[in-house]
């Protein structure tokens, strides 16, 4: 086996993942515009970066499989240098700890949503509240008679 063979699965996963962790740090860099819509209460650019964002996730899974195959025809390869396979091991801790920075803001951006949307129903119902005795003060009989009871 010569060595373009042995080599050529780890230079095309090095590849690979440099492209992943390049999608990676778009995706962080996006959960962290996110979070700051959703503390701003921006939703029209919210709507669009989750649209932006979403189709990034869709290029970052479709070479999910180009991976797993590549990664499995590197480990069955003999192995290579050493500064190919360091490279591989750094490129993944780089992905799996953005990865996981993005789910934290995730987690956070999820609680933070629900939050607003239980104080906006809490506002609406407040606002239904007060509808409602404007109403009825509205519609209530006025008592002209000035010995009535309060039945009328």
């Amino acid at each position: 086996m010569s060595n373009l063979e042995t080599t050529a699965p780890a230079d095309l996963l090095i590849k690979l993942l440099e492209r992943q962790q390049a999608l990676a740090e778009q995706l962080a860099g996006l959960a962290n515009r996110q979070a700051a819509l959703i503390d701003a209460r921006d939703t029209d650019d919210l709507l669009v970066l989750l649209t932006h964002r979403q189709r990034i996730m869709d290029q970052f899974t479709a070479g999910q499989d180009s991976l797993a195959r590549l990664s499995e025809a590197t480990h069955r390869a003999q192995p290579g240098s050493s500064d190919a396979h360091q490279r591989i091991g750094a490129l993944i801790e780089d992905i799996s700890d953005r990865l996981t920075g993005i789910m934290r803001l995730d987690e956070r951006d999820r609680d933070l949503l629900e939050a607003n949307r239980d104080s906006i129903g809490a506002a609406l119902n407040g606002l239904a509240t007060a509808r409602e005795a404007r109403l009825a003060y509205l519609n209530a009989r006025a008592v002209t008679n000035r010995f009535a009871d309060r039945r009328g």
